[in-house]
């Protein structure tokens, strides 16, 4: 025991920091140390219960933008307008502009299936002229009607192409979008190619007045059912029916139109039927085959051959009664040969035969010989 106390009594005895007795400096620098800190909470404490409680806020200096936030900005201000620029849509030129600056149609571009790649609108356009002039000698329109075909005139009606439209599509392809994109729609065109079609047009006003022309000679009447009569060698008396035909008119303005969205498809060579209204006929053949039948009859007789004059004569008899025949005299109505028949003259195919003059002597006239077909009609009429 002696020899550890002796072995301990040179050294000094250590422990660890954290258990070491404080001085008496560092005992009051400690309590020191604890006094500021429970007076900075107790601060902070009253700090946040005025907060809570709306008492007087602390204002905030302001601060001042730096030169990197002014550099930020405006590094962002020109991405945004270089995004705008490559993403952005294109100015949208008119032609004029584009004809004003002198510039040039990208390659790969065709019109009609003419290159035009590579040339200025003055240029393009001299050659689109010529093509259009070519296509429209060729124009071919016409209206097919059950009464015939009518043609309508080119140059009556206005036809005409469309050179600015289509000089202007071509100048402005690969130019109407961004950048990026007009870089894209060049690339492809120039590769594939890229073709425009003249497009046409009439003036309405001229092609109207050309299909109401034509609807004063197309418009029919309808044609009743009739029955025409025949006598046999033994004059038996039989009658042949026929089906009647309905009329139509023509509407001008859906007409008109049928022609102007053809022309705009671009078929100048085209048959177009007209848009009509039919008109049916007011009598069925079935009213005509049961309300037909011999009334009453009366004959006359006339010689045939030995002269020119008789066989004139024969031919005028023939004439008016084919005229008369299947006309219609109503109960009550009023009929008229003259009417009828029409005047007799040679330039209306009437030929010269013995007719009676002044009541007493025979003279050559125009459809000599009528007189015998206007007794009998008036005969078979009156003395049934």
């Amino acid at each position: 025991m002696d020899s550890g106390v002796r072995e301990g009594a040179g050294r000094e005895l250590s422990m660890p920091n954290y258990v070491q007795k404080r001085g008496a400096t560092q005992r009051v620098a400690y309590a020191s140390s604890r006094a500021c800190a429970s007076a900075k909470a107790k601060g902070n404490a009253t700090r946040s219960k005025a907060r809570k409680s709306g008492g007087v806020k602390r204002k905030r200096r302001k601060q001042r933008p730096t030169a990197r936030t002014w550099f930020v900005a405006a590094a962002l201000v020109v991405f945004a307008v270089l995004l705008g620029v490559l993403f952005g849509g294109g100015k949208e030129e008119t032609l004029s502009s584009l004809t004003e600056s002198n510039v040039e149609i990208y390659e790969g571009v065709y019109i009609e299936n003419t290159y035009m790649g590579g040339k200025t609108a003055k240029e393009a356009r001299a050659q689109l002229e010529e093509l259009a002039r070519e296509k429209l000698a060729r124009a071919s329109l016409s209206l097919v009607t059950p009464n015939g075909i009518f043609s309508l005139n080119a140059e009556e009606i206005g036809l005409s192409a469309k050179v600015d439209e289509v000089l202007e599509q071509a100048l402005s392809c690969g130019r109407s979008g961004s950048l990026l994109e007009n870089a894209r729609e060049r690339s492809e065109i120039k590769s594939a190619g890229k073709n425009f079609e003249l497009t046409f047009g009439v003036q309405q006003a001229a092609l109207l007045a050309a299909v109401q022309d034509m609807k004063a000679q197309a418009d029919s009447s309808p044609v009743e059912p009739y029955a025409i009569p025949s006598l046999s060698e033994d004059l038996v008396q039989s009658f042949a029916f026929y089906e009647g035909k309905s009329g139509y008119a023509v509407d001008a303005q859906a007409t008109a139109k049928l022609v102007t969205e053809a022309i705009e498809r671009g078929e100048l060579d085209a048959q177009i039927e007209p848009v009509f209204t039919a008109t049916a006929p007011t009598m069925t053949l079935e009213f005509i085959k049961e309300n037909t039948k011999r009334i009453s009859t009366y004959t006359t007789r006339f010689k045939k051959g030995g002269s020119e004059v008789v066989e004139n004569r024969v031919y005028n008899i023939r004439k008016t009664a084919d005229i008369l025949n299947c006309q219609t005299v109503m109960p009550g109505e009023t009929f008229s040969y003259n009417d009828v028949v029409g005047p007799r003259t040679v330039e209306g195919g009437w030929k010269e035969a013995n007719g009676i003059s002044n009541g007493k002597e025979y003279t050559l006239q125009a459809g000599g010989g009528v007189c015998q077909t206007s007794t009998t009609r008036f005969c078979a009429a009156t003395l049934k």
